[in-house]
């Protein structure tokens, strides 16, 4: 009789085995195509990405303040200046969108040609002076 319980306990635990074995191969296989799903996500993510992020790679337009030409250059956040390829005047780069000085009329000094301009007023002081001196 106790041969009996256990034989019948060893085709229950074979049954149950069985059924692990089948749940398991059902769990790898839905895994796999999940996986895949996940790939061609990641695929369509990347191109979406491209997408959206496609003006850092974009040029970006330079209008000269020396000469008023404009052209474009590739946008590089490490590059600090740029020549005009119109009138050759060294420009300064930005890539912030922040401005230095917020009066326009007056040179920053940062430029890789000058030594630092002083502002307008000091341009209409000498005029001023030179008026006077024709008198």
């Amino acid at each position: 009789m106790l041969n009996k319980a256990l034989k019948f306990k060893m085709e229950d635990i074979k049954k149950l085995i069985e059924n692990l074995e089948n749940q398991m191969q059902q769990i790898l296989e839905q895994q796999e195509n999940i996986e895949k799903k996940m790939t061609k996500i990641q695929e369509k993510l990347e191109n979406i990405e491209k997408d959206i992020y496609i003006d850092e790679e974009c040029d970006e337009e330079i209008v000269c303040p020396y000469c008023n030409y404009e052209y474009e250059i590739e946008y590089d956040e490490e590059k600090k200046e740029t020549e005009c390829p119109n009138c050759h005047n060294i420009i300064e780069l930005d890539w912030s969108g922040d401005l230095e000085n917020d009066n326009p009329y007056e040179c920053g000094g940062h430029c890789g040609s000058c030594g630092g301009c002083g502002s307008f007023d000091d341009l209409d002081d000498e005029e001023n002076n030179d008026d006077n001196t024709e008198e």
